[in-house]
């Protein structure tokens, strides 16, 4: 439907690595499946998270255009903290992706969309969770409006649920807001463009 493919590796890469096969319609994919004994979570992705999560979001344009957006913004980036900076934005809006509809949050990235039991924890403000014996998390799930400058440096842990959430008021503008803030990275439109390269 959009022309990615899938390649099989053995485990994490480097963002850069990650990135640039992005860029070329690649994604990288993990074998491995989860532990039987946490089905509702794993710190690394799986093929559970690679098949459910980005597999079937790659299959609508939009969000495929924002992963070889990111693809080609990291190609041209030079910096180690720059590349960090851009990977916490990736963070927090292609794996961990949230909107509203019909004023209830909605999962979009596949590091919820993989885990019924964040997703769950996700969705429901960490509520819904706290009869979930695989629940990592603290009970309550922080709500935020998108800041790409605070997704930047915003620090986050992945061996729990996350506690913060950047929620869209859409997919549209996720999608929007998402594809300008990275075709400027680093460009003279850029007005943090020193911290950018």
């Amino acid at each position: 439907m959009t022309g990615f493919r899938q390649e099989p590796v053995g485990g994490l890469v480097h963002p850069k690595t990650f990135h640039t096969a992005l860029a070329n319609k690649v994604f990288l994919s993990t074998q491995y499946i989860r532990h039987s004994s946490r089905p509702f979570y794993t710190p690394e992705p799986d093929v559970v998270h690679e098949l459910v999560g980005h597999t079937a979001m790659l299959g609508v344009p939009e969000w495929a255009e924002l992963n070889i957006l990111f693809g080609e913004t990291d190609m041209r980036t030079e910096s180690e903290a720059a590349i960090t900076r851009l990977g916490s934005v990736y963070w927090y809006i292609l794996e961990f992706g949230a909107c509203r509809e019909n004023g209830k949050v909605k999962s979009v990235g596949p590091g919820l969309l993989s885990s019924f039991g964040e997703m769950e924890h996700a969705c429901t403000g960490g509520e819904g969770c706290g009869n979930n014996e695989a629940c990592v998390c603290d009970p309550k799930v922080q709500y935020l409006t998108p800041d790409f400058e605070e997704m930047e440096t915003r620090p986050y842990d992945v061996t729990k649920y996350q506690p913060v959430l950047y929620v869209w008021d859409s997919f549209e503008e996720m999608y929007e807001k998402t594809k300008e803030f990275v075709s400027k990275w680093g460009t003279d439109e850029d007005p943090h463009k020193d911290l950018h390269h």
